[in-house]
């Protein structure tokens, strides 16, 4: 795993990131549990039972927020034609890219934005 910090420097995202990968993972933590309830460390026992829950609670959280960004669809396949698309602020600069790049994709584009467009429109 290479690890690169972010341009921005070392900040709490990236420490969380880390951690929720390393010492909260699941099933890091339910490993660990297992292991304190069956050696002769009982007095790690509630925090070990606290940790882990916490550590699959944040897994069902990541689980459950990515199913539903993406409607609990499975299927990868996208069919623009079949979209329309509303860009605000699309008459040019980088949301006039977006807006030329998802019309050429076969989308249906819709721009909102306070001046005319600075482009040709494709038809």
């Amino acid at each position: 795993m290479t690890m690169m910090l972010p341009r921005e420097g070392l900040y709490i995202d990236p420490i969380v990131k880390i951690l929720r990968k390393t010492i909260l993972h699941p099933i890091f933590t339910l490993t660990c549990l297992y292991f304190v309830k069956s050696s002769a460390c009982a007095q790690y026992d509630k925090p070990a039972q606290m940790i882990a829950g916490t550590s699959v609670l944040l897994w069902l959280n990541d689980w459950l927020s990515a199913k539903s960004r993406n409607n609990w669809v499975i299927d990868d396949s996208w069919d623009w034609k079949k979209e329309l698309v509303v860009v605000t602020g699309g008459s040019g600069g980088i949301g006039g890219g977006v807006a030329q790049r998802l019309a050429t994709m076969g989308a249906r584009v819709v721009v909102l934005d306070i001046i005319p467009l600075s482009y040709e429109p494709g038809v």
